[in-house]
């Protein structure tokens, strides 16, 4: 058999090209002819996610909420009375004496001495809680001429509102003298005082209370807003604790012998001698023998303070930051259980003019008692500036917890509910188009 081979033909770029467009065809279907040859395959759109929106505003709400949340609960918890407070503000003045301490006997003229006083207020954290803290308050007196004095006071108080409260804790002079200061104020005023305010506070030496009261006097000092408070007491008993603390100064007689008392008493207007010379005239056999009874017997006295003061408080605090003025006096009077039988007995005779003149001399004793000796005082302007100082540390403490976190809360809670609906507006603009 006899075949006839054809002789092969070099392929061309035009082969190729027809080669590929077929391949493409058969890839892409139905695809016009104008579609293969002009544009490539578009990419699906990707949706922009919506879940950044959603935990920023997730985000907003939670920081809105906590600001309230924080003023109720983080606040009362934070803003407390701390305990690790340890300042010791300065004072001074003078110190007047009305008596001869030898002889108890009235001097002619009161003896003026420099008065220097150092006081330190210190809270003992290892014995608070907290919700209680114990502050100690030591008090040294250095007078010119004397031998140096102290007095220590303790204070349980809750440390939300400053206020004293009952505790076994709580004493004056000695630890076996325990007092109860409960709803009363002495180291701190209460927080968020005002030109009106009137607070009750504590006096250790009377175991008892008086008014402060704010004058709406104002004092600036390093930037502090300070109000006024003024307090004063006339004729008040002091108690033994206080006169066993005063012995160390000036040792305090309890009684005296007639003899004794009678310089004071004629200094007081009491004629004395004249009255003895009228009773010896005037008198019956059996009062002049009640008289020698009672003049032998020695006479109890009873010692009694008037003080008086202002000092100015830094209201957001309380803190007693500058105290301007003090003035306290010690007296002595016959008790009131001395008395009577005598007067009993004058009474008899009032139609006497030195009688009369005694009997009324005597009485006045009661809310004019004889002085015995006298302080005056005033923080140091250096002291001053620096508890000013502690109590802007304190105060900046508390407008960071009242103040600027609930702000910054507020403040961020807000920036991130407007970020949140920008980023969720612009994810649903890319979802539309």
């Amino acid at each position: 058999m006899i075949t006839t081979e054809t002789p092969e033909r070099p392929v061309t770029i035009d082969d190729r090209t027809t080669r590929d467009r077929a391949a493409v065809d058969r890839t892409t279907g139905d695809r016009t002819a104008d579609d293969r040859t002009t544009s490539p395959p578009r990419r699906p759109r990707r949706r922009r996610r919506r879940w950044p929106g959603v935990a920023m505003a997730i985000a907003g709400g939670v920081l809105l909420a906590a600001a309230p949340l924080w003023r109720t609960h983080a606040v009362p918890a934070l803003v407390k009375f701390p305990t690790d407070v340890d300042i010791t503000p300065r004072y001074a003045g003078t110190f007047l004496l009305f008596v001869d301490p030898a002889t108890t006997a009235p001097l002619a003229e009161p003896a003026t001495r420099t008065l220097a006083v150092d006081r330190r207020i210190q809270a003992i954290g290892n014995e608070s809680s907290s919700e209680r803290v114990v502050v100690r308050e030591d008090i040294a007196y250095d007078i010119e001429g004397f031998a140096p004095a102290s007095a220590v006071h303790q204070y349980v108080m809750d440390r939300r509102t400053s206020a004293n409260v009952a505790d076994t804790r709580a004493w004056a002079f000695e630890p076996a003298n325990t007092l109860n200061r409960s709803g009363d104020f002495w180291v701190a005023f209460p927080k968020d005082v005002h030109a009106s305010s009137a607070v009750e506070m504590y006096k250790d030496e009377i175991a008892g209370t008086f008014t402060a009261t704010a004058t709406g006097a104002t004092a600036e000092v390093r930037g502090l807003q300070l109000y006024e408070f003024a307090a004063g007491e006339e004729i008040v008993p002091v108690t033994e604790a206080y006169l066993r603390s005063l012995d160390a100064v000036v040792p305090l007689p309890r009684s005296l012998s007639f003899e004794q008392l009678t310089p004071s008493l004629e200094a007081a207007g009491v004629p004395v001698q004249a009255t003895l010379d009228t009773l010896l005239r005037v008198a019956t056999p059996e009062d002049l023998a009640t008289l020698v009874s009672l003049v032998g017997e020695p006479i109890d006295l009873e010692y009694v303070v008037s003080f008086s003061g202002s000092t100015y408080v830094e209201p957001r605090t309380g803190a007693i930051t500058d105290v301007a003025q003090v003035v306290e006096r010690i007296s002595a009077r016959p008790s009131a259980e001395a008395l009577p039988p005598l007067l009993t007995i004058l009474d008899r005779y009032r139609a006497e003019p030195d009688i009369a003149a005694a009997i009324a001399a005597i009485d006045r004793l009661a809310g004019e008692p004889l002085p015995v000796f006298e302080y005056r005082y005033a923080q140091t302007d250096d002291s001053v500036d620096e508890v000013a100082a502690w109590v802007d540390d304190q105060r900046g403490l508390l407008d960071l917890a009242e103040r600027v976190v609930p702000l910054a809360l507020t403040v961020a809670g807000g920036a991130a509910l407007a970020l949140a609906a920008i980023l969720l507006f612009r994810s649903r603009r890319s979802a539309v188009t």
